[in-house]
């Protein structure tokens, strides 16, 4: 099965067009996809695109058009003035880490689902302890991965999904600092980089 790209391009007229396109390589930060005759008419060089691949929207600007286009990929929105879009990002196994939420005083350890500059996702087994998360900044901490040692800052719940009778995901926004804020950036972007070059 080829490995596919979402495109999506705004239109003149408030119109959104969406392709799907074959990965055909990603290289220092530019992904090369095939191209098809509605592409050709719409997409143009110096365009301003969002890419969704497997579970992350990056944005980026159409460098090269042939037979194919090349997307120079703006990680975390850079490129773009006054924009910062916060990719989110899966946890992969082979790269996963814990996160401590400080509840009535007791860290406790979670199993995270993604996350991103602005936020994480984690999953729990069941509603028991959710209503101990409603309306409260929790302090929180990163444990497990190097390069996310020293991340922490304050969580609140921003969301709350039932994904079946024994598993549901809680959404959480934060706020850390500057430091932080820079592990978890450079923490997706890599994440990021070995999904669009399959490493």
């Amino acid at each position: 099965m080829a490995d596919l790209v979402d495109l999506y391009k705004n239109l003149e007229g408030n119109i959104l067009f969406h392709a799907k396109l074959k990965k055909l390589k990603y290289h220092e930060g530019k992904v090369y996809l095939n191209t098809t005759p509605l592409v050709n008419k719409f997409i143009l060089t110096g365009d301003i695109v969002n890419l969704r691949y497997m579970s992350f929207m990056l944005p980026g600007r159409v460098v090269g058009k042939n037979n194919h286009i090349i997307v120079n990929v703006f990680y975390a929105g850079e490129g773009r003035l006054g924009e910062r879009s916060k990719p989110r990002v899966l946890v992969q196994k082979e790269y996963s880490f814990a996160i401590l939420l400080k509840i009535e005083n007791v860290f406790r350890s979670f199993s995270p689902i993604d996350i991103s500059e602005g936020g994480f996702s984690i999953s729990l087994p069941n509603s028991a302890i959710v209503s101990k998360f409603m309306n409260e900044e929790l302090d929180f901490k990163i444990m497990g991965r190097e390069e996310l040692l020293g991340v922490s800052g304050t969580a609140r719940l921003v969301g709350i999904m039932e994904e079946g009778p024994n598993s549901l995901k809680l959404a959480f926004e934060i706020d850390v600092d500057d430091a932080s804020s820079t592990k978890i950036r450079l923490y997706v972007i890599n994440t990021i980089k070995r999904l669009l070059s399959g490493t």
